[in-house]
């Protein structure tokens, strides 16, 4: 594993030398990770809205799964652990408030649960979305 991290280096390290501005991009691009969703999230692009944006960083957030409350997949993001409304928003170069009433529509749409905590911050679970789900 450390050799691979070491070539990835090497190789963002020779796109920087040879082409000045992309060293940022070809790390972002090393660093990346792959987020799998299924296809019938696009089923929900009307109910969802904009808030696609939130339930989507929250899925790539994800450090185990389990049932939600009503026994269907969810998502425990973050370990559990709060997660502040301004780092998400922060991420996603929004507002605290319109992140948070994007939350609010994923949570009234029944995509996420969350619990509060201290300092405008949430314990989150996030729905995973079966293939060909619709509701």
């Amino acid at each position: 594993m450390k050799m691979q991290s070491q070539q990835d280096e090497s190789e963002i390290a020779r796109v920087g030398e040879n082409y000045p501005g992309w060293s940022n991009i070809a790390l972002m691009a090393a660093s990346a990770r792959m987020l799998t969703v299924s296809n019938g999230l696009l089923d929900h692009r009307r109910t969802m809205g904009s808030s696609i944006w939130e339930y989507l960083w929250l899925r790539a957030h994800v450090t185990a799964e389990e049932s939600d409350s009503r026994g269907r997949p969810a998502g425990i993001v973050e370990h559990g652990e709060p997660v502040p409304t301004s780092r998400i928003a922060e991420h996603l170069r929004r507002s605290r408030e319109a992140t948070l009433a994007n939350l609010e529509r994923l949570e009234a749409g029944d995509y996420i649960e969350r619990s509060g905590a201290v300092g405008h911050a949430y314990s989150y679970r996030v729905r995973i979305l079966p293939a060909g789900l619709t509701g």
